[in-house]
């Protein structure tokens, strides 16, 4: 294995063009130049990544899935839309808003921290670019990445529709509830994000499960209130649209009734779009306001000087229980450095090769039992004392509670303490820039294997009580299910940042499937057995397991 050029990493090419987009905006000083330029910055690093590939692919069906029939929107409990342009226009546009709320935050976190770390931050932070220029400039880019999404959808559903649907084809009913709901949400997404990069205890990982956490909260609320204040995702404006056309008088009808289920057979009627007037059009400015309000407190909390992202004070001082403590987390390398070399020593390089001749031939090709051994004790220094009395309290809980309780609460909430350690398990090397170490030494696959294991043990470990209970109730199909999960957990984390070179992706994806899975018994996503035990899931997820394995260790080997 090789290690990756300068030329051609993606990281070092972003940190230049952020560099050059505020040198070439330094002479004249306009504020609207700079701007402009660090989004242009940030959409070039962008189009180089493979994710948005992904992206693409995901569009595609989400498209296909609407247009097709796969899934069906029903309102007031019987009734369903002919499927014609306004009809799909403004259900697609619902359920794009819906998933890029939950999704889109983690698609455009990133470049202010990135920014950081390849020591671009203090560049511009002598340049004549301000603060708040700085942040818009990004915040643009997030909006402008999110919107190309929003148009690819758009685009995506003209195409169904040209397929599936009936009746005249109407641009302006298929695209503007994208326009005009969709959009606006994007702009408080991005603004979230760049605020959240900013504020240092949510920079990472608890950033991460705030935002998930707190966008199911809305997306609930939002969805069942009768009158939103905030229509975040534009349910209000569709639904009393839709209620309005109904063939019957909806005045007792329970009108919360609104809801994206499965096809079935169902009463038809006509829809015909949305009247956009003053109070549409008015629901959408509390949205731009919150916007505006995120993008304030960025500024207030951003310290371009500082060596890491947030607010000056208390602020600063917030624990994070998912962070690391970096100053009482020794490595295992930094370990194995620090003797110091005896007078009249050898030359280190000599030494070096002359020790790499004398290893042993017994240790085993593919898997050293002290590489694994050495990841799980990587996994478990360094957190703050939190960490560990939730991991001791949680095991506590599932000692003591009864195994009902363990089952459907206790363990689902411990297996949020592993997510610390999973989420940098396929990006530690890029973020501690030791690559060329660590992908050049031998046995990268029994390497790969190594962080998988010590991954598995963290999880294995943080609901050891469960575990134990299961075993001695002879409960071998949730013991099995469980075991399946908590394998394929660190699999796709290590496949995710080997291939996308982000944590991101993965800490998204393992919130929701962990909320939807055994807190709210949607059972493709149960994927520990809190509510059932199918042996079909447990090979389906014992097959993840083994592929993204297979995927990871293919991701870090490329050159």
């Amino acid at each position: 294995m090789s290690e990756r050029p300068a030329e051609t990493d993606p990281r070092r090419s972003s940190a230049g063009s952020t560099a050059d987009a505020t040198a070439r905006v330094a002479a004249d000083g306009s504020r609207l130049d700079a701007v402009v330029a660090i989004a242009l910055s940030d959409l070039r690093q962008r189009s180089r990544s493979p994710k948005y590939l992904a992206v693409a692919l995901l569009v595609a069906y989400l498209a296909q899935s609407v247009t097709a029939g796969d899934v069906q929107l029903f309102v007031a409990g019987d009734y369903t839309g002919v499927p014609t342009a306004e009809w799909f226009g403004g259900f697609a546009a619902v359920v794009a808003t819906t998933l890029l709320v939950l999704g889109g935050f983690s698609l455009v976190r990133g470049p202010l921290a990135r920014d950081r770390a390849e020591g671009i931050a203090p560049l511009v932070a002598t340049s004549p670019v301000g603060d708040a220029t700085y942040l818009v400039g990004r915040w643009l880019g997030y909006v402008a990445v999110l919107a190309a999404v929003t148009a690819a959808l758009a685009l995506a559903t003209v195409a169904g529709f040209a397929l599936h649907g009936t009746g005249p084809l109407s641009l302006w009913d298929l695209v503007g509830p994208f326009a005009l709901l969709t959009l606006p949400t994007m702009a408080l997404v991005a603004a979230v994000a760049v605020c959240f990069e900013a504020v240092a205890p949510l920079a990472r990982t608890l950033g991460t499960a705030v935002y998930v956490f707190g966008a199911l909260l809305v997306v609930s609320l939002v969805s069942v209130a009768p009158v939103p204040v905030f229509d975040l995702l534009g349910i209000a404006v569709v639904r009393d649209s839709m209620l309005a056309d109904l063939p019957v008088d909806v005045s007792g009808l329970d009108r919360l009734t609104f809801r994206i289920a499965p096809p079935t057979e169902a009463a038809r009627f006509t829809y015909h779009g949305i009247d956009w007037g003053v109070v549409e059009l008015g629901s959408r400015l509390p949205i731009l306001a919150a916007a505006a309000l995120s993008l304030g407190v960025a500024t207030l909390a951003f310290d371009r000087l500082g060596a890491a992202p947030g607010l000056s004070g208390p602020v600063s001082r917030v624990p994070n229980p998912l962070a690391r403590d970096r100053d009482d987390a020794p490595t295992e390398a930094t370990d194995a450095v620090a003797t110091d070399r005896p007078d009249g020593a050898d030359d280190p390089a000599t030494t070096t090769v002359d020790r790499l001749d004398r290893l042993d031939p017994g240790t085993p090709r593919l898997l050293d039992p002290r590489v694994v051994l050495a990841e799980l004790r990587l996994g478990l220094r360094g957190h703050r004392r939190l960490w560990y009395v939730a991991v001791v309290a949680a095991l506590g809980a599932q000692i003591a509670a009864p195994l009902g309780t363990v089952r459907g609460l206790v363990a689902p909430l411990a297996l949020l303490l592993p997510l610390a350690i999973w989420s940098g398990l396929g990006v530690r090397e890029r973020r501690h820039r030791t690559e060329a170490l660590v992908f050049t030494a031998p046995r990268p696959a029994g390497q790969t294997v190594a962080v998988w294991l010590g991954g598995v043990a963290v999880g294995l470990l943080a609901v050891a009580g469960y575990v134990a209970r299961l075993g001695i109730a002879g409960e071998t199909a949730a013991l099995g299910a469980l075991l399946a999960g908590l394998a394929a957990a660190p699999a796709l984390a290590l496949a995710a940042g080997a291939w996308l070179g982000s944590a991101r992706a993965f800490d998204t994806a393992y919130l929701l499937a962990w909320y939807l899975g055994p807190l709210q018994a949607v059972a493709p996503l149960d994927f520990v057995g809190a509510t059932s035990a199918a042996p079909a899931r447990t090979a389906a997820y014992a097959a993840l397991a083994v592929g993204c394995l297979a995927v990871a260790v293919l991701g870090r080997r490329r050159p």
